[in-house]
């Protein structure tokens, strides 16, 4: 998550850095087949949508899994090129706002956004539900969650 800087109109989320980070995302995918990234954002955009809030939980990626074509080495460069595009990307990101100040209200509105996490990890991720469906321990599918988070 970015904080809000304090005395600037500039708020999470940041416009600069999500377009640099679905950029590299869109490479990656791009580098697979052309629909790949288009395909794979509204996926995400699904998947990771709060219906009961109506709102996104952040600012979207991509996602997909069973990846399965009949061309195995393609699927792999691919996953590959994605990873390396997050490894690309991210800390660059981190390092641009690493020394970003920041005020009460914005550390209310992380809080607010990790909430919105935990929410969507207990009602919707399929992970944490197959977790609960099954006589695993309940511990290693919740370490995941914040300590500390706001509704």
């Amino acid at each position: 998550m970015v904080w809000r800087r304090i005395g600037s109109d500039a708020n999470f989320p940041m416009a600069e850095d999500t377009a640099e980070f679905h950029a590299a995302l869109k490479s990656a995918c791009d580098s697979y087949r052309p629909d790949a990234y288009a395909e794979y954002k509204a996926w995400c955009d699904r998947y990771f949508y709060l219906p009961h809030r109506q709102e996104p939980r952040g600012v979207g990626g991509i996602f997909f899994d069973e990846l399965a074509t009949a061309d195995v080495a393609a699927d792999f460069a691919f996953v590959k090129a994605v990873g390396e595009a997050f490894l690309g990307v991210y800390p660059t990101l981190v390092a641009r706002r690493k020394a970003t100040p920041f005020d009460d209200e914005a550390r209310e509105k992380l809080l607010v956004k990790r909430g919105r996490y935990v929410e969507f990890n207990l009602v919707y991720d399929r992970g944490t539900k197959f977790g609960f469906s099954t006589d695993a321990d309940p511990e290693a599918y919740l370490m995941s969650l914040p300590p500390l988070v706001r509704w």
